[in-house]
């Protein structure tokens, strides 16, 4: 009962800062997005570290939530410097991003280098087990095409914005590169939430999925109406974040 009340309270929080958000008018609405998103942020850096010490020093999973907790951490420096995700209103926070476009792209680089590197170990953490199916390998092809449906376009125009001279790019480009990692590996991560139905620990791996999905929505959020693209930017970020918080949590209950 506690693991459906956790998904509840994911849901709820995300759908009632997306209202607030329609509903408050500007410059309100821009202080309630990085306001959302850095409380976010850090519910998946608390929830991370709860799903780490769950585990012993060395344990491969030990080290897969620290490097979730880490990619959550800097994405809450990231807010607090840079302000709130892209497409929300001004830049409020501490720097401005047209004056250190390398230093926000250092940022985003590294953010994305620790997500994929964590979902790498939660991918690879049933290996040799038997317990993986058969058809992992197509599960992640398809997830691969998929993320290269998503991120292929942005990609390519991120290097050519680059090329022309547009260095505030980079950080763009960094995302989208760490999204298409991520989004492949959501493959054998769902297969591994399939593998492991009918147990407590489906619930980690289903909400670990969930993240993953929500960050591949939040690259296609581009392909929306520009007046949807804001609060979708908001949701899906939320969802990410909280979901991959909550990951953690469920993590630690159900090898408590």
């Amino acid at each position: 009962m506690k693991f459906r009340i956790l998904v509840i309270v994911c849901a709820v929080v995300v759908a009632a800062a997306c209202v607030a958000f329609q509903l408050v008018g500007e410059p309100r609405q821009w202080e309630l997005a990085r306001v959302a998103t850095l409380a976010s942020y850090s519910a998946a850096v608390v929830g991370a570290l709860i799903g780490a010490f769950a585990f012993g020093r060395g344990d491969r999973l030990r080290w897969a939530w620290l490097l979730m907790a880490s990619y959550a951490a800097i994405g809450v420096g990231k807010v607090l410097l840079w302000s709130s995700p892209r497409h929300i209103g001004p830049a409020m926070g501490l720097l401005p991003a047209t004056q250190t476009p390398f230093a926000g792209g250092a940022a985003t680089i590294l953010l994305n280098v620790c997500a994929v590197a964590g979902l790498a170990l939660f991918a690879r953490v049933w290996n040799g087990t038997g317990l993986t199916p058969p058809w992992r390998g197509r599960a992640t092809l398809v997830a691969f095409l998929l993320a290269l449906a998503v991120g292929a376009l942005p990609v390519w125009r991120d290097i050519h914005m680059i090329a022309a001279g547009q260095t505030i790019r980079v950080a763009g480009l960094a995302s989208s590169l760490g999204d298409i990692a991520a989004i492949t590996l959501m493959g054998p991560v769902l297969v591994t939430a399939i593998a492991m139905r009918g147990g407590l620990l489906v619930w980690p791996w289903t909400l670990l999925t969930v993240s993953s999905v929500a960050w591949l929505l939040f690259d296609a959020v581009q392909l929306l109406p520009p007046s949807l693209i804001p609060v979708s930017d908001l949701g899906t970020v939320m969802a990410a974040t909280l979901t991959a918080g909550a990951a953690g949590v469920a993590h630690r209950w159900a090898v408590r």
